[in-house]
């Protein structure tokens, strides 16, 4: 695969809007999902746990809240961010304007994809001055494939997540440096915590990474 650039995705990445200064991108008003299609992820009752790991003394419990986007394999992963900050004695929120932080788990498979990836980022960004949450991290497929350019284009992101740093979650919430090597491959299994969020009566598991398909 040859480096990609977001600029070949959406030239909204680089406009700054006088009207409100403090985002820097315009949106495509024919992109950006309606508020009802983003996926806030609702917790229900943990697949498997370890042995909670409480929080150390003087540390404080956050509210994280995920928005999901993409294929079921990214389900599982943001299932699995989400069992680890349990584990860790962090609460889960369905309301994006309550949550200290906020977790966007992208999906970068083809442009209409990107671009709802890149407007529920500003979307979610927005919650850093209407509502409580202090950070914003983006993970996933997006990550992988422009880390550099979501660093260097979208401010509001605090921290990138890739598809091999998972079990790094925690660390990002809490603000400590993670220590995961992006490019070992990370791969989860029957006791890594994870919390469902499907209903009650099924659960996706993941066999592969990534996709077969020639055009990937």
């Amino acid at each position: 695969m040859t480096p990609a650039s977001l600029s070949g995705v959406t030239n909204t990445l680089s406009v700054r809007i006088t009207e409100t200064p403090s985002m820097t991108y315009k949106l495509s008003p024919t992109l950006v999902p309606a508020p009802h299609s983003l996926r806030f992820q609702t917790a229900h009752t943990p697949l498997c746990y370890p042995e909670i790991s409480h929080l150390s003394p003087g540390s404080t419990t956050l509210k994280v809240g995920f928005v999901s986007l993409g294929c079921p394999k990214n389900l599982v992963d943001t299932e699995v961010m989400m069992g680890h900050l349990v584990a860790r004695g962090h609460e889960l929120t369905q309301h994006p304007g309550d949550a200290d932080v906020l977790v966007v788990n992208t999906c970068s498979f083809i442009d209409p994809a990107k671009q709802e990836s890149v407007d529920t980022i500003l979307e979610m960004a927005e919650f850093k001055k209407s509502g409580r949450a202090q950070k914003l991290i983006v993970a996933g497929c997006m990550v992988e494939r422009y880390r550099d350019d979501i660093r260097r284009n979208i401010p509001e992101v605090d921290a990138v997540l890739g598809t091999n740093e998972l079990d790094e979650i925690v660390a990002l919430c809490e603000g400590a440096a993670p220590s995961a090597n992006p490019f070992e491959p990370y791969l989860y299994h029957d006791l890594t915590p994870r919390v469902l969020s499907t209903a009650r009566h099924y659960a996706y598991i993941k066999i592969a990474e990534g996709c077969d398909h020639p055009c990937s």
